[in-house]
């Protein structure tokens, strides 16, 4: 036994030598091996207790050496990962440092571009200040502070290097931004000035900011005054006297200076307890300093309502008694006349009193006062319906009045009594069983009664044969040996023959014996001798007067348009009788001295319609138009022989409005019968009578000619199709634009479904329809277009240019005869692709235009127009009121500011037509108003439809007026209408009312190009131009006077032909007094000139302050007049003779202008 125990001892102490030298790994493997041996000798029966007992503590040791292990590696682990760890936070540090880095830079970039001068900040720059400012505010406060202290050493946008931080330039043009703003001046102070020693007490307190300059000043609110409408103003000093002005809610303030105490002090308005921002100007500092000012003063708390009163007055100022006003449709009601409205809450209220229009307005209530609004009269007008024959009350008549503009029905007040509203159109039908229903135009201005003449409708087929056999008893009744007295005999007979039907006439057996009589008896002709004669009583409703007009049409329809409105009887000194006659519409364009068969004989012997001016015995009618009660109208007037007074004339009128005939042609027959003439074909007659009353014959003298009728000079417009008034529309079709314009009479637009581009060409399918507005439909029927004519029915599929205009010619019957018309298109597309297809580049040229999205400020860079390139900016350097950008092809956009240094310089043309309805007018400028407005109807009513031109006139209501000057010959471009006023080459006889657009049209040699002057003879300044206005200066380039601004003569100027109106600057909003009704008079010439289609120029060089900037105008007017030599020699000249002090003024000027105090 002890020897085996040595045995064991000596084995282990062996075992435990070897570990020692062992790594652990080892030993554990060893001791796990002596283990397994020692467990396998157990299984044998050969182990004893204290081998089982070693057994037991190896094991145990393994697992403690293999747990040691198990904490090494995750410690190690645990190591590694915090090393990876510390690495990833590091490179995160060191991106988040770079980042930081490249948002600072990228700021000082944004503020590099602000400008240097705050002075020279303006609305514009808003938003490159505020994106510089949200830079700025994302960076960390180190950031932030170190740009506060860095200083900027480059120069800046507008070239000025100011030696300031990053921060303290971009805080003043941030604050100089806020010194464009205006003014909330409201406060519920009491009327009175308010100081630091007042109740209550006022407080101010001054921030430079982050200005690091000794010279700034700290600033105080001396004082506020309020005025009674609870404005503030407040005076602020400064101690110093070298401030010579300073920049406040976007206004210049000049200082009032004390020497005495050293300071200067401005007056300016103020938003109470809350920041402004000011701009001041010193002359010992190299730019302005911005400045914040804080004031504090305690402003009572008003109550949360208001009190009310509602009134209403009519035109003369008197107070509407029994005035009716709902408040939010009388669920707000009164107590003894007043409202008690919750403040700043707005409320409909309605106004309405017996025989006045009713007004509805919005009303914001915020304070208690009396609120009144002017109320339109509404005029009385009674309704009579008679006989005709009789003059007997037709009881049972049908009366239907409907407003013009909105078709409403206007309910009776009584049976026969309406209030109808002044200055409104309205549509008088009267209907009876048994009558000829009639309508009439209704337009009062006064109370009246107004008496309706019906007339029986025809008889029928067993009436006629007995009226028949009554002219066949006249006439056998009549003597065959007549004298004067049986004239009137005579005449009753003839009138009854030529009022019955056509296939009756021939059932008159002795109608050759009227004749014969007639014969014997002879013409009655005038006793007064030679001259002119009109007649007591002009056309009176219903035929009676001074001369009669008898319908014996063969059809029923459209007898009612053959009415006459004017008459002058011309006598030569043989005796020989000729009468001007006015119809009452242009639906009579040609006359036939007879009846209606013979007219129609003679109008197939010259070849059919297309020939019927050079059949024999037609009379083709004038263009003119003449005035009634209701405004002018376009006509046509006929020079027609008269044989005899009191005696019937038969006369036959060519009505293209009824011609069917026309309008059921095929294409292919429309081309022959314009083409070679072979088709023929006749238009419709219609037969009249006419009788001139010697009764009622009055000589024309110069005391008593009063005519109403005017030519018009459209002359054969109407029919050839050459009316110069446009159109224009634009649409998308699928990647292309689509644009058009161009027309005669504006009845008709054009549309696009498809285009396509097919063998190398593009297609578009265009169709032709009428406004809705207009009614009716098109009639067209070939189309003329790169030398290709396709015919078809309205539609056409036309080869067409991209992206540049593509002129056509569609042919239409629409009026009296076939005509071409001509429109310009333009389609417009910028796939590449697409234009390789038809052999073209992607040449830059724009297919959308944004020339028209500016409309109250220059634009800085030559705007987008369809289909032109940019050639860039003619330099404008001593002006800002203009600017002018050229284009390809000698096209040249130029702009004028009219609203700078104006009243409204702040204001859109909404704005300004707001105020214009707010202004309440007197009597006399209502009185004043009415008389002009009849008076330019009756100058222009007949070129009204010519020109009329709504998108036009906005464009000269714009705060910039943008012109686009057209090379001679070149076409004009698509769809520019509603935003620019086209200016044609050559530009002749032109009208000016500025001296100082005369001096610069004479310092360009083009004394010439004027016709017409605004400015009297006497007043003219230069000599050639007085000259040429003498009465004794007979030359062909004599200049006459046609009225100043506020009252130019329209006929003259249309007979003229006048091409280009230059007005001066005067006519602008520049009395804060007088805004409302300088702004109705510019309205008004506006107008004249939109409905003329003479392009209007305002001339705002007698508003600049130098001849420098003057002298910036002869670009404008050479460019104007295509003189660009004369222009740059003229500009060269003046600029030549400037000093370098006068010319370094001009620009200080130009930059103070830019902020001048209206």
């Amino acid at each position: 036994m002890k020897k085996k125990l040595v045995k064991l001892v000596s084995l282990v102490l062996s075992i435990v030598m070897v570990t020692t030298m062992m790594p652990t790994r080892v030993l554990a493997s060893k001791d796990s091996s002596l283990s397994e041996s020692i467990l396998k000798s157990k299984a044998s029966s050969q182990v004893t207790p204290d081998e089982e007992e070693f057994v037991y503590s190896v094991e145990k040791d393994k697992d403690k050496e293999e747990k040691k292990v198990k904490d090494t590696k995750e410690e190690a682990l645990k190591a590694q990962t915090a090393t990876e760890n510390s690495k990833e936070e590091k490179a995160k540090v060191k991106k988040a440092n770079q980042t930081q880095a490249s948002s600072k830079n990228q700021t000082k970039t944004l503020i590099a571009k602000l400008k240097g001068e705050p002075l020279n900040v303006s609305l514009s720059d808003k938003a490159k200040i505020e994106s510089a400012l949200k830079s700025y505010q994302s960076l960390s406060d180190t950031d932030k502070k170190e740009l506060d202290e860095e200083v900027c050493h480059e120069a800046l946008a507008d070239g000025i290097n100011t030696g300031q931080s990053y921060g303290r330039i971009l805080e003043s043009n941030e604050w100089a931004l806020y010194s464009l703003e205006t003014p909330d001046t409201s406060t519920t102070l009491k009327k009175g000035t308010y100081t630091a020693n007042t109740k209550p007490a006022l407080s101010s307190t001054s921030d430079k900011g982050k200005s690091t300059s000794a010279r700034v000043r700290t600033w105080t609110i001396e004082s506020v005054t309020v005025d009674k409408n609870h404005n503030a103003t407040a005076k602020i000093m400064v101690n110093s006297t070298t401030y010579d002005y300073i920049q406040c809610a976007g206004k210049i303030f000049k200082p009032i200076v004390d020497t005495a105490t050293g300071t200067c002090s401005f007056n300016i308005p103020i938003d109470l307890n809350s920041s402004f921002y000011i701009l001041g100007h010193s002359s010992t500092m190299p730019t302005a300093i911005a400045y914040k000012i804080t004031s504090k003063i305690s402003e009572p708390v008003v109550k949360d309502t208001v009190d009310v009163t509602f009134t209403a007055k009519n035109s003369k100022k008197e107070v509407i008694k029994n005035l009716t006003v709902l408040v939010n449709g009388g669920k707000i009601k009164a107590t003894k006349g007043v409202y008690t409205l919750m403040k700043n809450t707005s409320y409909k209220v309605e106004f309405s009193a017996k025989g006045y229009k009713s007004v509805s307005i919005t009303y914001k209530a915020l304070k208690s006062e009396e609120k009144c609004v002017t109320l339109t009269k509404a005029y009385e007008l009674r309704v009579k319906v008679e006989d005709m024959d009789t003059g007997a009350n037709i009881g049972k008549a049908t009366i239907t009045l409907v407003k013009n503009d909105s078709k409403e029905k206007v309910s009776p007040f009584a049976k026969g009594v309406y209030y109808l509203y002044d200055a409104v159109k309205y549509t008088l039908t009267v209907k009876a069983e048994g009558y000829t229903s009639k309508s009439k135009n209704i337009y009062l201005k006064s109370d009246k009664t107004l008496t309706i003449q019906l007339s029986k409708k025809k008889a029928n087929r067993q009436e006629t044969s007995k009226a028949v056999k009554n002219v066949i008893k006249m006439i056998e009744n009549l003597p065959s040996n007549p004298t004067e007295a049986d004239r009137e005999s005579i005449i009753a007979a003839q009138k009854a023959f030529i009022a019955l039907e056509s296939d009756e006439e021939a059932k008159v057996t002795n109608k050759e014996r009227l004749d014969a009589i007639y014969k014997k008896l002879g013409a009655k002709l005038v006793k007064d001798g030679a001259g002119d004669y009109t007649f007591k009583d002009q056309y009176v409703e219903g035929g009676r007067g001074a001369f009669q007009v008898e319908s014996i049409s063969t059809t029923s329809n459209g007898q009612s348009m053959f009415r006459i409105v004017n008459a002058v009887l011309h006598v030569s000194d043989s005796g020989n009788m000729t009468a001007d006659i006015t119809l009452s519409s242009t639906g009579y364009r040609y006359v036939y001295m007879g009846n209606a068969s013979d007219a129609f004989k003679a109008e197939e012997a010259a070849g059919g319609f297309l020939h019927i001016a050079s059949a024999k015995g037609v009379i083709k009618g004038s263009p003119v138009s003449y005035k009634d009660s209701e405004g002018s109208h376009a006509a046509y007037r006929f020079t027609i022989p008269v044989e005899s007074l009191d005696h019937p004339i038969l006369i036959a009128g060519n009505s293209y409005a009824h011609d069917s005939t026309l309008a059921n042609l095929t294409s292919a027959e429309r081309l022959r019968m314009q083409g070679d003439g072979t088709l023929s074909f006749s238009s419709i007659w219609f037969q009249r009578a006419i009788i001139f009353s010697s009764a009622n014959l009055v000589k024309v003298t110069s005391e008593n000619n009063q005519s109403t009728v005017e030519e018009r000079t459209d002359g054969e417009d109407l029919d050839k199709g050459e009316n110069t008034k446009t159109s224009g529309g634009s649409q998308t079709v699928g990647k292309y634009a689509f644009k058009w314009s161009g027309g005669t009479m504006g009845h008709v637009v054009i549309s696009c479904s498809n285009v396509e581009v097919k063998d190398g060409k593009a297609y578009a399918t265009i169709t032709f329809a009428r406004k809705a507005s207009i009614g009716g439909s098109a009639k067209f029927s070939m189309v003329r277009s790169l030398g290709v004519t396709v015919n078809g029915n309205n539609t056409f599929t036309i080869p067409v240019n991209l992206n540049s205009n593509t002129p056509i010619e569609a042919y239409t019957t629409a009026m009296s005869q076939g005509h071409w018309v001509s429109y310009t298109l333009y389609v417009g597309v910028n796939d590449e692709k697409i234009l390789a297809e038809v052999g073209q580049d992607a040449d830059g040229k724009s297919i959308e235009s944004t020339v028209g999205l500016n409309k109250d400020t220059l634009d800085e860079e030559a705007p987008q127009i369809v289909g032109f390139e940019s050639k860039g900016e003619i330099e404008v350097t001593y002006s800002n009121k203009i600017k002018i950008f050229e284009y390809n092809d000698g096209y040249y956009l130029i702009e004028i500011d009219s609203s700078k240094d104006t009243q409204r310089e702040d204001k859109t043309a909404d704005d300004m037509d707001a105020l214009l309805k707010e202004k309440e007018k007197s009597d006399e400028e209502i009185a004043e108003d009415y008389e002009e407005d009849n008076e330019a109807k009756e100058n222009n009513e007949a070129v009204k439809d010519k020109y009329s031109n709504d998108s036009l006139n906005a464009a000269y209501k714009n705060g910039v007026v943008k012109y686009f000057v057209v090379p001679e010959g070149k076409e004009v471009p698509v769809g520019l209408e509603e935003d620019l006023v086209i200016i044609s080459q050559p530009v002749e006889n032109v009208y000016v009312s500025s001296q100082t657009a005369l001096e610069l049209i004479d310092a360009l040699n083009l004394n010439d190009k004027v016709s017409s002057l605004g400015i009297k003879k006497e007043d003219v300044e230069i000599e050639s131009f007085a000259k040429r206005m003498a009465k004794d200066y007979k030359k062909d380039d004599a200049i006459s006077y046609f009225g100043s601004y506020d009252k130019w003569n329209l006929k003259s100027m249309i007979k003229e032909k006048t091409g280009l109106i230059i007005e001066s600057g005067e006519i602008l909003v520049k009395d804060e007094e007088n805004i409302s009704k300088d702004w109705e008079l510019f309205n008004k010439l506006t107008d004249r000139a939109a409905q003329m289609g003479t392009a209007f120029l305002i001339d705002r060089s007698s508003d600049e302050e130098n001849d420098l900037a003057k002298a910036e105008w002869l670009k404008l007017y050479g460019i104007i007049f295509g003189q660009e030599e004369n222009w740059k020699k003229a500009y060269d000249n003046v600029v030549g003779k400037a000093t370098n002090e006068e010319k370094e003024e001009a620009i200080k000027a130009l930059k103070e202008d830019n902020n001048k105090e209206i």
